[in-house]
Formats: structure tokens, C-alpha cells, sequence
């Protein structure tokens, strides 16, 4: 992905196996990226009115760029705070 993720949102770099066995782990799991759009997308559903066809695509289409842009914001956000 050539855009910043942020990251894993949960990482585990260790986990335990189906006999309860202690293993490191290569699981990245979901991105920082994803965690911001689908918390977006969680605020918005509760207004079915928020996105419609004035946006000229689908009306998924549209919510789904719209919760990425806003986590691309977020991210570029907390880079701000970030020291150099």
C-alpha cells in the first residue's frame, strides 16, 4: 500500500496454538488505517441520509472512500504530534 497505515492496530507478536503452546507470531492483523475507517463508518451508519446518489457513484462507494479519507486525516494528524 503506498499510503501510511499507521501500523497494526492490535499487534500480536505472540499468540498460543490449539494445544495452548506460547508462539511468536508473524499475524499483522488489522491496520491503524482500517481501525479509523471503521470506527467512521460506525458514526455515519446511524444516518442513512449521510451519503446518497448526490455523490455520483453508489451510495457504499461513496461511504467507504469517505471513512478512508477520513483515516488518512487522522493519521496525518497524529503525525503532527509526532517528534522529529
Amino acid at each position: 500500500m503506498s499510503k501510511q497505515d499507521g501500523g497494526a492496530a492490535f499487534p500480536r507478536p505472540y499468540s498460543y496454538d490449539d494445544l495452548n503452546e506460547f508462539h511468536a507470531s508473524s499475524e499483522r492483523g488489522l491496520t491503524l488505517r482500517d481501525w479509523f475507517a471503521g470506527q467512521t463508518l460506525a458514526g455515519i451508519a446511524g444516518d442513512p441520509t449521510a451519503f446518497n446518489d448526490r455523490h455520483g457513484k453508489d451510495r457504499n462507494k461513496a461511504m467507504a472512500e469517505w471513512c478512508f479519507d477520513q483515516a488518512d486525516a487522522m493519521l496525518a494528524e497524529r503525525e503532527k504530534d509526532r517528534p522529529a
